[in-house]
């Protein structure tokens, strides 16, 4: 897990740049990253953000061809460079932490992030 260590700045804000580019502000609307814990409690719990969250793992639009949300979201982060499984679970992990109403911060901890991407990387692993 020390792979973890060197993800979490660059990785995860380029995370946060990709959600919100993929689903754009008319869908998802922006939140500063300072806010108050009120405020960004306010925006996860709106129906924007909650079909965000929802609609992680679907695709894009009706066509059969289209790829998953989440998907588009590692293309913009990686740009078509190779990544780990450990990487792709990062991303996964800070996707569902951002947007996941029942995480009451956008702070991403270092123990939450830990946990969730080892519970990722052994449901590759199963898959």
């Amino acid at each position: 897990m020390k792979q973890i260590r060197s993800l979490r700045g660059s990785l995860a804000s380029k995370t946060r740049e990709s959600i919100f580019s993929t689903y754009g502000e008319l869908t998802l609307p922006s939140i500063n990253t300072n806010a108050n814990p009120s405020e960004i409690a306010e925006w996860k719990k709106s129906p924007e953000v909650f079909s965000c969250y929802r609609g992680l793992f679907n695709k894009m639009d009706d066509d059969i061809n289209s790829p998953l949300m989440i998907s588009r979201i590692i293309e913009k982060v990686f740009q078509g460079k190779k990544y780990s499984n450990t990487e792709f679970a990062y991303v996964v992990a800070v996707c569902k932490t951002i947007l996941d109403p029942e995480h009451d911060s956008l702070q991403l901890k270092k123990s939450t992030m830990k946990r969730k991407v080892k519970g990722y990387l052994v449901s590759f692993v199963i898959l």
